[in-house]
This record gives C-alpha cells, sequence and structure tokens, in this order.
C-alpha cells in the first residue's frame, strides 16, 4: 500500500512539489517559534528568587540636590515610613533593581578563575524587604559597617561558576578595581531580568548606612491601593520638593516586562500562522482538484468492492506520505541546531519543538484531507462511472 501511495505522488511529482516545499517550510517556521517559545516557557517555569507581588519601586532623582541634603532627606523619608502602617517593609538600593532595565556589569577574579556578574548594591533590609530565599550563611547587617574586608553576597549560579563544587562562603573575590570582598552568604538565583529571561551570575554589595539612594523598594500591605500611593507621594514630595518621585509597583512593571519580550515572538508566531494558512488551503485545493479528476478511477474502486474507508485512507496516506517527505528534510535541518549549539538553547528545547513541529504539521494534513477523502469516499460508483 505504501509503495504504490509513493507511485501516485511520483507520478505528480510537479504539482506535489510545490506542496511538499510549503509544508517545509512551514514546519521550520513552526519549529523556530515552538523552539522560542518552550525556551521563554522553560524560563517562565522557574522561581525568581524573589517576590514582586505587593512591592512598590521608588524612583528618586535627587536632581542638583547636594549629597549632604539628599542624606537628610531619605532620613526624613523613613521616619516617614515608620509612620504608615500599610508599609510592612523597605529598603534602598541603587538603579539596577527587577524589571529596571538598567544594569551594572562588572568582573570578579580570583586566583585561579574570573568570572563576570551582574551588581546589586542594596542595604540590610534588602533580603527581606525582597522575600529573597537564603541558601548558606546570611544576608547583611549593621556590623558589617567596620568589617575589615568588605562583604558580599552571591547567587548560586556565580558560586558554582567560580568555585565549583565548593561553597563559597568564606571565600575571598577580587572586584574589578582591585576591591577585595569575602562572600558571607549564598542566596537563589535572582532572576532580575524577569520571567523571560535565564539565570545570571549576580553578587550584592552592601550599601552604607545612610548612604543616598536613587531606589527604594517598599514592601505594603494588599489592602493598599492608588489612595494611599497618592498620599504617600504628596508626603515624598513635601519633603523633598526639588526631586522627581515616582511611584511603579512592580507587579505592573512585570507585565511590561514579558510583554516587551513576548513581542517579537509573537509576531513570528502571526508569519507562522498565516503560512501554515496557506499550506491548509493548498492541501485543501490539491485534494479536492484530484477528486475531480480522479472520479472515474474512485468509480472503478468502488465498483470493484472498494470500501468508503479504503477509498478515504487512500487519499489521507497520499497526503500523509507527502507530508512525511517534506518532515523527513525538515528534521534533517531541525536536528543541525543542537548539534551545532546554534543559540546556546538547551538540546531538550529544540527536541520538543522539533515534535511539537511535526505534530501540528500531521494534525493539519489530517484535518485538511479529512473531508475531501471522506466526500470521495461517499461517491457513488454509478455517478462516477456515467461521468467517464
Amino acid at each position: 500500500m505504501i509503495r504504490h501511495l509513493f507511485k501516485l505522488i511520483w507520478n505528480q511529482k510537479r504539482k506535489n512539489l510545490g506542496i511538499l516545499f510549503e509544508i517545509l517550510f512551514s514546519y521550520m517556521v513552526l519549529f523556530a517559534v515552538f523552539t522560542f517559545g518552550f525556551f521563554y516557557l522553560r524560563f517562565y517555569l522557574q522561581p525568581l528568587g524573589f517576590e514582586y507581588k505587593d512591592r512598590w519601586a521608588v524612583f528618586l532623582n535627587w536632581n542638583d540636590t547636594p549629597g549632604e541634603d539628599v542624606e537628610t532627606i531619605q532620613q526624613a523619608m523613613v521616619d516617614q515610613l515608620k509612620g504608615h502602617v500599610e508599609i510592612e517593609r523597605f529598603a534602598f538600593s541603587n538603579e539596577v533593581m527587577p524589571f529596571a532595565n538598567y544594569i551594572n556589569f562588572t568582573g570578579f577574579k580570583t586566583e585561579e578563575k574570573s568570572e563576570g556578574a551582574y551588581v546589586f548594591t542594596a542595604d540590610d533590609r534588602y533580603f527581606q524587604t525582597m522575600g529573597m530565599h537564603l541558601q548558606e550563611g546570611r544576608w547583611f547587617e549593621e556590623e558589617d559597617e567596620s568589617a575589615p574586608v568588605l562583604p558580599a553576597v552571591v547567587t548560586r549560579s556565580f558560586g558554582k561558576a567560580m568555585f565549583g563544587t565548593d561553597s563559597p562562603l568564606g571565600k575571598s573575590i577580587i572586584e574589578g578595581d582591585n576591591t577585595q570582598r569575602k562572600i558571607i552568604g549564598v542566596v537563589d538565583d535572582f532572576r532580575f531580568g524577569g520571567d523571560l529571561e535565564g539565570r545570571n551570575n549576580s553578587v550584592f554589595l552592601r550599601m552604607a548606612t545612610r548612604q543616598p539612594a536613587p531606589r527604594m523598594l517598599l514592601k505594603v500591605k494588599s489592602s493598599a491601593g492608588a489612595a494611599f500611593e497618592a498620599k504617600l507621594l504628596k508626603d515624598f514630595q513635601r519633603l523633598a520638593p526639588g526631586w522627581s518621585i515616582e511611584i511603579k509597583y512592580m507587579e505592573e512593571m512585570r507585565r511590561t516586562n514579558i510583554r516587551q519580550r513576548l513581542i517579537p515572538l509573537i509576531a513570528f508566531g502571526i508569519i507562522g500562522l498565516f503560512l501554515v494558512f496557506n499550506v491548509a488551503l493548498g492541501l485543501f485545493g490539491v485534494l479536492w482538484q484530484n477528486i475531480g479528476k480522479r472520479r472515474e478511477e474512485i468509480g472503478v474502486r468502488r465498483a470493484m468492492g472498494s470500501t468508503q474507508k479504503e477509498i478515504a485512507s487512500q487519499f489521507i496516506g497520499e497526503m500523509t506520505v507527502l507530508a512525511t517527505l517534506s518532515l523527513l528534510l525538515g528534521v534533517f535541518f531541525a536536528v543541525q541546531f543542537p548539534l551545532l549549539h546554534v543559540f546556546k538553547v538547551a538540546t531538550e528545547v529544540y527536541i520538543a519543538a522539533i515534535l511539537a513541529g511535526m505534530l501540528v504539521i500531521y494534525s493539519l494534513v489530517f484535518l485538511c484531507s479529512f473531508f475531501p477523502s471522506l466526500q470521495a469516499a461517499r461517491m457513488h460508483p454509478a455517478v462516477a462511472l456515467r461521468d467517464e
């Protein structure tokens, strides 16, 4: 039966060649869409390493305010925050924070190895305010103000990259400007880039007590809303009339971050759907044309005792074989991506994309060939032979 189907396809090779390449091109587009889709999904299912719900980010632009005045104003803000029951925790940090699209990347080294890492400068309250997870050691404390060696807290991925299976706790690292730091704690990977970004090496440095900070992070009660936000902003502007102050919800910042990263994937997916739709129309049209031209063949086969199921199976089988030929070529090109480590995507992501693309193509071929094949199978032999 399969050999017969190959003969039928070969006898109509000119007509089938166009469909074959359409299926092949559509499969490669689907493979690309699924690859990036599974790539992002894999990251989305991983924990962020911090909490964003009921967290607000306060952006403080000091403008031309002198440094000593900034320190005084921020201390007044701290006193103001302690008077609001809606605020459970608060912390200060530098510009590098989750979902903010601002980075500080620095090199670190030991006597044996060097690695780059994203650097965060945060105060002693940052850990609890952001709901981070400690693996080893501790977070910064006030006693670190007078420590002989400046402390640092690193993420799990950074510790593994620098020290392998050994615990990084208590080890020394040299910052890019030759500043020596001692690792006092290890936290879970801090995926500040958002849900659709992978793990990265990160190092946290301690912000000195009363050091001016351009960012403030608030952990508020779930009942705090727009009314409290307006009141808080008014209080801050009263304390710092020359500053530019903006409050953002971290949940909204996260949604914006996801939308920005998904735009290219959505655009690519729309193109893929358009191509798949065109292939579906082509398959549907080819089958209807085949049925119109092969009515006499259908009539003869029905007259000789072929069942409706056998007739339908033949037409579906022809399209399935044609799709298989296209997919063999498509899979050949697709497997080159994991073999050559293109885009540095995990192998399992490529495998899932290859299988998902095949499933979509086969489903499409079956759906597009089912109804025309069913129509051909229901054709009465007398009607088909009379047309001949």
